[in-house]
């Protein structure tokens, strides 16, 4: 989000951190309630090129 605001706009890598916080709290449910933790698909990381990279 920071990388949007500087001056060239930086080259950055999207992590898809809400899927992560999501599939983690998911799995923390899943063990307070004695069952059994279900995989889940998470996109991969995401190179976002910007102004600071040479194109």
């Amino acid at each position: 989000m920071r990388a949007k605001l500087a001056t060239p706009q930086l080259t950055a890598v999207n992590l898809h951190l809400d899927q992560v916080a999501e599939a983690a709290i998911d799995l923390l449910i899943a063990a307070m309630e004695g069952k059994e933790p279900q995989p889940h698909a998470i996109a991969p990381p995401q190179l976002v090129v910007r102004e600071s990279s040479a194109a």
